[in-house]
């Protein structure tokens, strides 16, 4: 029961951020749109992605603390500042977004096709055209003009 209720706090928080803050919008928007579910998210990705500096976009990672998303982890010993999600991030930005009313927490065990569908989607290709792709954007080229080559 408590999980329940600590879901819908979690819900009603990510909702709430969702109206208040347009780097909630832009985060949510891009969180329910992507095929893989990441565990963490750096915050140079969350700089980059929000196009915000680094006080701004750690303020944001212990916004998403205080909503109940995840944990805010400082950088040590050469690993850098992150945000681990306690739910899925894709689930959270569906609920964010209005496209559902049901988050998905990052310990619970397999229950079916829909867990499966949201959490383990990423596929090799998909991740290697994902990487093309933000290789392009960064480069100011197109996706065909990078080649990718795996040594194994």
């Amino acid at each position: 029961m408590t999980d329940e209720l600590e879901e819908k706090e979690v819900i009603r928080s990510v909702r709430e951020l969702y109206q208040r803050h347009e780097w909630a919008k832009k985060l949510f928007e891009s969180l329910s749109q992507r095929k893989n579910n990441p565990a963490t998210t750096n915050i140079d990705r969350l700089m980059r992605l929000l196009d915000v500096p680094l006080s701004e976009a750690t303020a944001i990672a212990k916004e998403l603390q205080d909503a109940g998303c995840g944990t805010y982890i400082v950088g040590r010993k050469g690993n850098p500042s992150r945000f681990a999600w306690d739910y899925s991030a894709i689930t959270l930005g569906l609920v964010a977004t209005g496209k559902s009313d049901e988050i998905i927490g990052m310990t619970d065990e397999a229950s079916g096709d829909e867990r499966e569908d949201i959490i383990n989607r990423p596929t090799l290709a998909s991740t290697i055209q994902e990487a093309k792709e933000a290789l392009a954007r960064s480069l100011g080229i197109t996706p065909d003009q990078i080649e990718i080559i795996i040594k194994t």
